[in-house]
């Protein structure tokens, strides 16, 4: 799947799932039940994963999930000892000074204000285990890093520390965040609590509306009384308008009809109107389960 259509589908889904105000007042108009929530445990485990842009880190504090896509070294002055051990300019080998441009190869070792080394290519200090280690190291092959000086591939301060420095010669530089990996920002990061509980219940607008261009993405040019199914669930839908680039659909059920509408768990249509539905969450205490959004799965208490 492309990942323009599974953010289309993510669209989809968000706006079938978005909460309402006035939820009581609209499940008293439908006359539900009033039934005890779902609890729900988030089994977070301390742990860093890939993602389009880098790593995030997932971790807990006790009480909540964090979930911080900055850098693991934002915020922080970084210290190296460089030690530049070639330059190659225009295929040919130089002795120095090097320059913007130049291929370069260096060993380094980088620490922390703590002491703790969070970086090197050198075995004996990476190997070492009177060598205080940052949480953030690891290291598994012992190799120079090779660059060329101003393609990016490094933070600023480094290659700005290479410029200027001879074959053989080892420099001790200072790199501050702006330099480094950027200071801290702190709305990256979400807190999610542990312990959460979620309605049994639900009520949701039968009308569904989505740009005109994700409508055609999954089925072509719109019509009016078109019949579809919505990507993702097994929810049938019929679209009542095509209008001000938008298409309005509406999502098509039976009482007692089993569906999925976007939970890790299928939900029982219970009661219904012309304008609004309500589900009841078909989910039992022990299950576990994995929420698409979470990079961790959660466990049903109750």
């Amino acid at each position: 799947m492309s990942r323009a259509k599974a953010l289309a589908i993510a669209l989809i889904l968000s706006l079938l799932l978005a909460g309402c105000i006035g939820e009581k007042k609209k499940q008293e108009e439908l006359e539900v039940p009033e039934l005890p929530p779902i609890k729900l445990r988030h089994n977070v485990e301390n742990t860093t994963i890939p993602s389009l842009f880098g790593t995030v880190r997932i971790y807990t504090n006790g009480t909540h999930a964090i979930i911080d896509p900055n850098p693991p070294l934002a915020g922080k002055t970084l210290h190296f000892n460089i030690t530049l051990l070639s330059i190659l300019r225009d295929n040919r080998s130089v002795p120095g000074p090097a320059q913007e441009g130049d291929t370069v190869s260096v060993d380094y070792v980088g620490w922390l204000d703590s002491g703790e080394v969070f970086d090197t290519t050198l075995e004996s200090i990476g190997t070492d285990p009177e060598v205080p280690k940052a949480s953030t190291f690891s290291r598994g092959v012992y190799l120079p890093l090779n660059f060329t000086i101003g393609a990016g591939r490094l933070i600023p301060g480094f290659e700005k520390a290479v410029v200027g420095m001879m074959v053989n010669q080892t420099k001790s530089v200072s790199i501050p965040p702006e330099e480094a990996y950027g200071e801290v920002n702190e709305d990256l990061i979400s807190s999610i609590p542990l312990y959460e509980e979620i309605p049994r219940v639900v009520v949701r607008n039968r009308s569904l509306v989505v740009p005109e261009s994700t409508y055609v993405a999954f089925f072509g040019v719109p019509e009016k009384g078109q019949l579809i199914t919505i990507p993702g669930t097994n929810i049938n839908a019929t679209v009542e308008d095509t209008s001000g680039g938008n298409v309005t659909l509406k999502l098509l059920f039976r009482v007692g009809e089993v569906v999925n509408i976007g939970y890790p768990w299928n939900s029982t249509v219970i009661a219904m109107n012309d304008e609004k539905v309500a589900f009841r969450h078909e989910v039992r205490p022990g299950e576990v389960v994995q929420f698409p959004n979470l990079p961790w799965n959660t466990t049903v208490l109750e």
